[in-house]
């Protein structure tokens, strides 16, 4: 499946890294970069998290296409790590049906404005039913 790079539609800025750069030429010229995103232990647990996080943000407003084409980019450069909260406008909705396919393999973790436990629980439960999931990893 041809999916188009969104990393490949940012603009050229001067004293980006060389790496970003030469990624970003691969990505133009329709070559995919041979390195997979590396991952590190998160804390003392044993799950391993890429150092480059998928920050839900990124498919708020985007269509359901379009987001699915994102996440899928994600994943398949090792992305494993997926942020969202309630409050990055309809981000939810898009980030969770397009992360359906990967759930089992990522990490995803939510935030929540409320601080209390009643507000951060009502908060959490509809956001579980946005992003179509039943459990967040963080």
């Amino acid at each position: 499946m041809k999916r188009p790079n969104s990393l490949a539609t940012t603009g050229s800025l001067p004293g980006l890294d060389p790496a970003y750069l030469a990624a970003k030429e691969q990505l133009v010229s329709g070559k995919t970069p041979g390195r997979a995103i590396p991952k590190q232990r998160y804390g003392r647990t044993k799950e391993m998290l890429s150092i480059i996080g998928f920050g839900g943000m990124v498919v708020k407003d985007v269509t359901p296409k379009d987001a699915a084409n994102y996440v899928a980019e994600a994943v398949d450069r090792g992305v494993n790590y997926f942020d969202v909260a309630p409050y990055y406008g309809n981000a939810q909705q898009r980030l969770g049906p397009a992360l359906k396919p990967y759930r089992q393999k990522c990490f995803l973790a939510c935030k929540t404005l409320e601080r209390n436990a009643a507000g951060a629980a009502k908060e959490l439960k509809q956001s579980l039913k946005l992003l179509k999931t039943d459990y967040f990893d963080l």
